[in-house]
């Protein structure tokens, strides 16, 4: 059966990463046929400029100090080689301004000759009034890249760098950008048709994931998802992530038809696979719980060793206050001895006190009793002395 007729057939070249990487030889330098297109960036800005390029690489440009120059320029020059045809029909009728200027340049720039080479120059200006009426950040389309007056994390990514295209799906998943909801999302961008559609498991459910044609994204698998976190955080941190085709269908769990996703591959290695790991999972647990009880045994063996301290502490503290006890109940059985004994001899000393009294009293009554004889025979000794 006869191909059917198609409109177009385009020639499709091979991705090919160039891997053969060396330093400038003397052998290439100063080769007159080549091909050069050079970027010369002027800030005559009072204050600095950050410039993005398309790769990403943020470049920082202090001001010129030229007070005669005012603007920011980028001098685009193009040098042409002797013998080097340039073929700038599709430059200059492209939909893109970037590829439109590069042959501006080379059309209407005036060439001037050296060595043998053509050079055609233009600089493009960018007035202070225009970044700062515009929030001080700007997209220049019909060069490619991104001028800006902000600084740090306020300076905007280039729209078609890794890092814009990463956080410009972040941005467009609606799932995946907003805090309260889980996004996965994956787009495949295969516009050579060398990779083709895939298949996924998830939760057990095979999905189709469709394949994109004719996209400004770089061939490659593409994952934007609700960042994966390890424990329960309030925000966790989206993730946009490309794959190259060699790598895509082992990292992402990508299958080619609907039965290989189903068994994820293989079904007998799957359950093999899956034994393995519960196996490994079970000795892991094992030694997991090995350790737990020395450690347990340990701590019991620690809190048996700090019991019998604390009991051998509480007994001598109390036989020290035993000991305490006992010798102040001595202490207090000798005071009370002492002052039985001073009591008893101060009952003794009174009690002589109050006998010697007595035996004075009586001795004086005595007397007295006997004084009215003494006094009547001496009254009558003295009559009887008188009257001799």
């Amino acid at each position: 059966m006869d191909a059917p007729l198609r409109y177009v057939d385009m020639a499709k070249a091979v991705s090919f990463e160039v891997e053969n990487v060396t330093e400038p030889d003397d052998i290439t330098t100063g080769i007159g046929n080549n091909f050069t297109v050079d970027c010369q960036y002027i800030n005559g800005f009072s204050r600095p400029v950050t410039l993005i390029d398309r790769n990403g690489m943020k470049v920082e440009i202090p001001p010129n100090h030229n007070h005669l120059i005012g603007d920011f320029i980028v001098r685009l020059t193009v040098t042409l080689g002797r013998e080097v045809n340039v073929n700038i029909e599709q430059l200059l009728n492209s939909a893109c301004s970037a590829t439109r200027t590069l042959g501006d340049v080379i059309q209407k720039g005036a060439p001037t000759f050296r060595n043998g080479e053509r050079r055609h120059q233009m600089d493009f200006r960018v007035k202070l009034q225009d970044m700062e009426s515009r929030g001080g950040s700007l997209y220049l389309t019909n060069l490619d890249i991104v001028v800006s007056l902000l600084q740090s994390h306020m300076v905007p990514h280039h729209p078609r760098s890794e890092a814009g295209i990463r956080n410009n799906l972040v941005e467009q998943e609606d799932s995946v950008n907003d805090v309260e909801s889980f996004g996965y999302s994956l787009r495949i961008v295969d516009s050579g048709g060398f990779f083709g559609e895939r298949f996924v498991n998830i939760n057990r459910q095979v999905y189709r994931v469709p394949v994109v044609r004719g996209s400004r994204l770089q061939d490659g698998v593409y994952l934007t998802s609700s960042g994966p976190v390890e424990g329960d955080y309030a925000l966790r941190q989206p993730v946009s992530k490309r794959y190259n085709f060699e790598e895509a269908d082992e990292a992402l769990g990508l299958y080619r038809t609907v039965e290989e996703a189903r068994t994820l591959g293989d079904e007998y290695a799957a359950k093999e696979k899956e034994l393995k790991e519960m196996t490994l999972f079970v000795k892991k647990e094992e030694q997991r719980l090995k350790e737990e009880r020395q450690r347990r045994e340990a701590e019991f063996e620690e809190r048996k060793r700090e019991l019998e301290r604390e009991r051998f502490e509480k007994n001598n503290r109390r036989k020290e206050a035993d000991y305490h006890f006992q010798q102040r109940q001595a202490r207090l059985k000798e005071e009370i001895a002492e002052l039985e004994h001073k009591r008893n001899i101060e009952m003794i000393r009174r009690k002589d006190g109050y006998e010697e009294r007595a035996l004075q009293r009586k001795e004086s009554s005595e007397v007295v009793k006997y004084l009215p004889a003494i006094f009547t025979g001496l009254l009558a000794l003295f009559v009887a002395i008188k009257k001799a």
